[in-house]
This record gives structure tokens, C-alpha cells and sequence, in this order.
């Protein structure tokens, strides 16, 4: 009798220690998640001002974006994607030109043997 009464106190303290841990870490944990959400929240906010320095729109805030009309929303989107297509064939221009550069390069080597 006295061995089950001392499992049931030891059982008691180890219920009252796991509440206490996940306590503690359920507290470390949401501050994490709110740390880590506002970090996202300033990435975008700063991805979203350079993507608007980068077209123009330097005097734009995402408060004035979140206040547009439809409209409005659909000629940013057109002008978001045009520019989008524009760093695409950049980027295409400048793998195309790699790709000529490294064949010369192999022309080179192949000549000099």
C-alpha cells in the first residue's frame, strides 16, 4: 500500500514537471513563432520596396497598395508582370551569352592542342 501511494505521488510531481517544461516552452515557442512572423513581414515589406524602386514607384507605400481599387490593383499586377517578363529575358540574354562565351572557350583549347 505504501509502494502504490509513493507511484502515485511520484506520477503526481512528474504530471506537475511535464506541465511546468511545456508551459515554459509553449511560451518560448509562440515568442518564436511572433518572431519569426514579424521577420517574414519586414522581408516582404523590404522586397516589396526595392521591386517598387526598381519600377518607379519609390513614393508607394503598402498602405497606399492595401487602399486600391481593383483597378488600380490590376494595372500594378500588368506592370508587375512586364517587368517580370523584362528580368526573364535579361537573364535569358545573359545565360545565352555564358553559353557562347563557353563555347569559345572550348574552341580555344580545342585550337591550341
Amino acid at each position: 500500500m505504501c509502494a502504490h501511494a509513493r507511484i502515485l505521488a511520484l506520477e503526481e510531481e512528474i504530471d506537475t514537471e511535464w506541465v511546468y517544461m511545456w508551459d515554459k516552452f509553449g511560451s518560448y515557442l509562440l515568442l518564436l513563432l511572433g518572431l519569426t512572423a514579424k521577420a517574414e513581414r519586414v522581408q516582404d515589406e523590404v522586397c516589396l520596396r526595392l521591386f517598387l524602386d526598381n519600377i518607379g514607384f519609390s513614393d508607394l507605400s503598402a498602405k497606399d497598395i492595401k487602399k486600391w481599387l481593383p483597378e488600380d490593383r490590376r494595372r500594378f499586377e500588368i506592370i508587375q508582370e512586364s517587368y517580370m517578363r523584362e528580368k526573364e529575358m535579361e537573364e535569358e540574354i545573359l545565360m545565352q551569352r555564358r553559353e557562347k562565351e563557353g563555347r569559345g572557350k572550348e574552341r580555344r583549347k580545342a585550337l591550341l592542342e
